[in-house]
């Protein structure tokens, strides 16, 4: 039941963010929806106790997706973030 709980509030948050970029011009949709689908994946994944290991390929990219759609939108960030970004996915895996 927990499981199902967290892809409700997956889609609570796709749904928020879907209308923040078309309320507030957030950039990087495309991304946002790419970070849901790896995370609901990532759940589906983690049902059974032989396939969970797996879970963290899933995880790290939708963390990198969502360093992108953070640096795409909020560019003082950017000038920190950028030049680590190749470092930064090597330590998430």
């Amino acid at each position: 039941m927990r499981k199902i709980g967290g892809i409700l509030l997956a889609t609570v948050f796709l749904l928020i963010a879907i209308f923040a970029s078309t309320t507030y011009g957030v950039r990087g949709i495309e991304n946002v929806i790419g970070i849901y689908f790896l995370f609901i994946a990532s759940e589906i994944i983690g049902f059974h106790r032989l396939t969970a290991p797996f879970r963290p390929f899933l995880v790290v990219p939708s963390v990198y997706l969502l360093l992108k759609v953070i640096t795409i939108n909020l560019p003082i960030l950017a000038i920190y973030i950028k030049p680590i970004e190749t470092e930064l996915l090597l330590l998430l895996f």
